[in-house]
């Protein structure tokens, strides 16, 4: 039982709000709870610019709630109360006069208060007056605007934003608001001279997002400003409004059309500039002035120098990231505060402008196919992270001396040949090297932390034996390389990963036995022969070998008790004898192993789960015995397998694939319980369901092009959904179906089918697909099928519709080319019935459709003895009639059908 004083602890255990019952507790546990990001009740306890308040959110339509936790509300009076208040379209005002009310209880009851209002798609703020007094923040979103009178003298308002609204109002009631502090503007429409603005004397920030105005001159006397954002603003040219603002700490002028800075010359207080994809930008003159300037980003803009960065003294952030017309960074030399330096995908030739930017920890010149050099990095202390990944650079000799490295990426790099520069880094944990033109790794030497490496695809690399005393090595990836030998590795005792894949030159694995912490091993589609000894690999948990043809044994696997996975898929493997004895394995997937004829060395392992085996030599799969976890099974094109004895009775089996093998019968499946999935599709030897009886879990049976001639043993069978008997010539009922109420699809696509009573009593079936069923002459036996949506019918031998009677839910019907049908009755007043195609078929009228009031669409083309089409006029719903073809008088008209698009008559 939990105590008072540590409930809060319980509720950091929920994601979204913690159960009213919790709360419910006492006052206390309210409280813990409304403290929580997902409060109470719609209630939370947050902190603001200016204080701790309690927040309660609701719609309009829910003051009644309000109402309801009146006494909570009025006996806590720790913290102030905001309401915020949604507001959507003209019938939210109807519930004003209820929030009227409210807010006078509050006053009478001195219960101090304030609102946000967030009105969307309303046409007048004038109803809104009386909640205006108390409110601090007003969102307006899709409004359509003539006046902002209601704003007037609000002397609690502190943010306006509009949002996509419209109409020519005049923002001069906003200069009465004396403590108004944020005005944000995005995208108004036919909107407001955004001048007035400059007479707001105490506003901080004010967002003017996809506005139409050419320079901000209006706002130079605005003494208080600290923020301006103009994203997007595709006219704006200039920020000269701007100019000595003492007060101006952000600008984000991103996307926006400007082509100078020198507007925020004398904005000593600047921290932040944003001048992304400004593509008119070409210099950053104005900022040479800006002591306190720490953060720009002018990544995709025009710039074509950074030399005026050179007085910003506090800089710690630079990004010009794709800036193509960038050719150097000269401008940042001895900055003493720079941290980060993104230059990404940019076109500089050389990065010598960083010489001396002692605090620099992170640099990113990736995709700098014109950098050759790292000069002007070497002795950086400070410095963590390189990236440098696909540029053109030749060599990281600089990079000696960064004592504080981490990370260094020169993925891709093809005229890189060595890692010279990095030797003795003793901080150096993770370096990338992949598909570079690296030939050796003898530059890592010396890199004691060293955790992590990556050379795959470097194809001149022959060997890794300098990786032999790097202690802490924990993962390896060298495939695509000409390696011989992994023997180097056998002292690297904390390695965790290792991947050779593509290593065709690589013969075994021998090198890793004892490394006790080894948990991956990736060597598919490599020359190894052996695996190896790898019994002292304790903890060895995946092992792919996978396309690797010489390697005919797991022999090394043996006994391992760690290991969950193993991947031998197309390899040359010929049995699996040692996986024997590894009793945590999961998972075995041996796909395309030809000259594998069993499955023995699996049996009697306790958690194998999933055994994949499909297209290969196995004649039998005995060795499955006694795995009673396993759950799915896969010996798809097993051509040489008969039976699937060795499944019987698994009490966890759920999927069963073997399709287009040489099974004779699927017996052993009997006393699988949980089994949900049997596919035996193509299997043509397969005369028999027999197995399946009685298997409660079933749903899905796919026994299509089998040789089965009865489908009885799915008796008892009540969770089937889904049964495809496609091609099944010598079923020629359904006997065994009768009840199933779970069966929902059913197709028997040229099957030898002669009736379908069978499916009497398949109240959930919902689709039936028995075309070219040409001994099938009635639908009788659908009659309770209330759920049927749609039946397929193509090319059957049935003379009438009338099984489908009382099909309520029935929205398409196929009869196409069915010969002996000559009409459709039995569809009549079918209330859902939407698509009907009779075309070449029989059919001599059509008066069965009277009624079908929900019809879409009726096919009859090339239904020679049709000659009328009266029963459709006045179906509210009928959009196309195509009859051409048919004996129905070319002059018909179906006028009383007042959605018809198409009637096509010859």
């Amino acid at each position: 039982m939990f105590t008072f004083h540590n409930i809060s602890d319980y509720m950091g255990y929920f994601k979204k709000s913690p159960p009213i019952a919790l709360a419910g507790i006492g006052a206390h546990a309210r409280e813990c709870g409304e403290h929580h990001t997902g409060g109470v009740l719609g209630c939370t306890i947050s902190t603001d610019d200016y204080e701790i308040r309690r927040v309660l959110t609701v719609q309009s339509s829910d003051v009644a709630s309000i109402e309801r936790s009146y006494w909570w509300i009025t006996g806590q009076r720790s913290y102030s109360l905001r309401i915020v208040a949604e507001f959507e379209y003209k019938k939210s005002l109807e519930d004003i006069p209820a929030w009227e009310k409210l807010f006078k209880t509050m006053v009478k009851d001195k219960v101090e208060h304030t609102f946000v209002l967030n009105i969307c798609c309303v046409e007048s703020l004038l109803p809104f007056a009386i909640l205006l007094e108390q409110t601090e923040e007003v969102h307006l979103k899709e409004c359509t605007l003539e006046s902002l009178a209601a704003l007037e003298r609000l002397n609690r308002l502190r943010n306006i934003e509009f949002r996509e609204c419209w109409g020519p109002v005049s923002l001069h009631p906003l200069v009465t608001c004396p403590n108004l502090t944020s005005v944000s503007v995005y995208y108004f429409v036919n909107g407001p001279n955004l001048e007035t603005l400059g007479r707001l004397q105490n506003v901080r920030k004010i967002v003017l997002s996809r506005c139409n105005m050419e320079n901000v001159d209006f706002l130079k006397g605005c003494a208080m400003l600290e923020c301006l954002e103009v994203q997007s603003c595709r006219w704006l040219r200039s920020l000269n409004g701007l100019l000595g603002l003492k007060h101006l700490k952000i600008v984000d002028a991103r996307s926006s059309g400007i082509k100078s800075l020198r507007g925020l010359t004398g904005c000593v207080a600047l921290k932040s500039v944003n001048v992304s994809e400004c593509k008119e930008l070409k210099s950053l003159d104005g900022l040479s002035e800006s002591p306190n300037l720490r953060t720009l980003d002018a990544s995709e803009s025009g710039v074509q120098n950074i030399h005026a960065l050179s007085g910003c003294a506090a800089l710690e952030d630079v990004n010009v990231q794709e800036c193509e017309n960038l050719k150097s960074l000269d401008g940042l030399c001895g900055l003493k505060k720079l941290k980060i330096a993104k230059v990404e995908g940019s076109g500089i030739e050389n990065i010598k402008g960083l010489t001396g930017c002692m605090a620099l920890e992170e640099v990113n010149v990736r995709r700098c196919g014109e950098l050759k050099s790292l000069i002007g990095l070497s002795g950086l202390q400070k410095l963590r992270l390189l990236r440098a990944d696909h540029s053109g650079i030749t060599d990281i000799l600089s990079l000696t001396g960064c004592t504080s490295l981490e990370e260094v990426d020169v993925s891709w790099g093809k005229m890189l040949e060595s890692l010279d520069g990095l030797s003795g880094l003793k901080k150096l944990r993770k370096v990338s090297a992949e598909c570079s033109g690296i030939d050796t790794i003898q530059g890592l030497v010396g890199c004691v932390a060293l955790e992590e490496v990556d050379v795959h695809g470097c194809e001149n690399m022959v060997s890794i034996d300098d990786l032999s005393g790097l202690k802490n090595l924990k993962v390896l990836h060298c495939g695509g390389t000409k390696i011989t030998s992994i023997q180097p590795l056998s002292v690297c005792v904390m390695l965790e990963s290792l991947n050779v894949v593509n290593c065709i030159t690589l013969a075994s694995l021998d090198g890793l036995s004892g490394l006790k912490r080894l948990k991956y091993v990736d060597a598919s589609w490599s020359g190894i022969k052996t695996i190896g000894n790898l019994t002292g690999c304790v903890s060895l948990e995946t092992v792919d070998a996978s396309g690797c043809k010489k390697l005919i044994t797991l022999d090394g696997l043996s006994g391992l008790c760690r290991l969950k996975s193993v991947r031998t898929h197309r390899s040359g493997i010929r049995n699996i004898e040692a996986l024997n004895g590894c009793v945590a394995l999961e998972s075995v997937s041996v796909n395309c192993c030809r000259d594998l004829t069993n499955l023995d060395g699996l049996s009697g392992l306790r958690l194998l789960k999933k055994v994949t085996a499909s297209d290969n030599g196995i004649r039998n799969i005995r060795g499955l015995n006694g795995c009673v976890a396993l759950e799915e099974v896969d010996v798809s094109c097993c051509r040489e397998l008969t039976s699937l004895t060795g499944l019987m009775d698994l009490p966890n089996l759920k999927t069963v694939e073997a399709r287009e093998s040489g099974i004779r019968n699927i017996r052993g499946l009997s006393g699988c319980k949980s089994l949900e999935t049997v596919n035996v599709e193509n299997c043509r030897e397969l005369i028999s369901l027999d197995g399946l009886t009685g298997l409660v879990k079933l749903r899905v049976v796919k026994a299509k092009d089998t040789g089965i001639d009865s489908i009885t043993p799915l008796s008892g069978c009540n969770a089937l959904e889904r049964l495809d008997i496609t091609h099944c010539q010598k079923v020629r009922s359904l006997d065994g179906l009768s009840g199933l109420q779970n069966l929902k699809y059913f197709i028997a696509v040229s099957s030898g089918l002669n009736n379908i009573l069978g499916l009497t009593g398949c109240v959930g079936l919902e689709k039936l697909d028995i075309s070219y069923c040409e001994a099938l002459i009635s639908l009788e036996g659908l009659s309770e099928s209330k759920k049927l949506k749609s039946v397929e019918a193509t090319g059957c031998g049935i003379e009438n519709l009338l099984g489908l009677t009382g099909c309520v839910s029935l929205e398409s019907v196929d009869v196409y080319r069915c010969k002996n049908l000559s009409s459709l009755d039995g569809l009549s007043g079918l209330p859902k019935l939407k698509w009907v195609n009779a075309s070449s078929s029989g059919v001599k009228n059509i008066e069965g459709l009277t009624g079908c009031e929900g019809l879409e669409s009726l096919d009859v083309h090339f239904c020679g003895y049709l000659t009328s089409l009266q029963c459709l006029d006045g179906l509210p719903n009928l959009r196309s009639v195509k009859a051409s073809g048919t004996c129905v008088p070319p002059h018909i008209q179906l006028c009383r059908c007042p959605n018809l698009k198409e009637l096509i008559l010859e």
